[in-house]
């Protein structure tokens, strides 16, 4: 069997002027790949504290990470 190349990973930020609209987007996003309209394999909401650092407030696996039920 043919080894499969690797596809390149590509991130995409926004920021937001309120948390809540982060959350907005982030659960919309689950939807529209939910529907089929869109392709994520994660998502995640990262903050910023006020000291810069960076807290993982909330994050979603959207693709399989087993390689045995890949493409299942």
């Amino acid at each position: 069997m043919a080894k499969k190349e690797k596809q390149p990973y590509h991130i995409v930020t926004f920021t937001f002027p309120e948390e809540s609209l982060s959350y907005q987007a982030f659960s919309k996003l689950k939807k529209y790949h939910a529907e089929g309209l869109v392709g994520f394999e994660q998502l995640v909401v990262i903050k910023r504290e006020d000291n810069g650092a960076f807290s993982f407030e909330d994050a979603v696996q959207l693709t399989p990470t087993n390689k045995s039920t890949k493409g299942a």
